[in-house]
């Protein structure tokens, strides 16, 4: 059996379902923790804001940056 990969953006599961955060706003809350890997993966995914999107190329950038130093 395959083993589903969890969305970046996973909140919980509830009456056996699993949820993700939707709205912009919750999505570049999360953003501000996700380390490289999980950026890119997010990146990925279809339908993302424009808003998340340019958070995460930010906190990519960011995340760079500190490796540089």
């Amino acid at each position: 059996m395959a083993v589903k990969k969890r969305s970046p953006f996973y909140a919980g599961t509830y009456g056996g379902h699993e949820c993700e955060d939707i709205d912009a706003q919750s999505r570049i809350y999360r953003v501000a923790r996700f380390d490289a890997a999980t950026c890119r993966r997010a990146l990925r995914m279809r339908h993302l804001q424009k808003s998340v999107r340019a958070a995460i190329e930010r906190r990519l950038k960011k995340l760079a940056k500190g490796r540089q130093s």
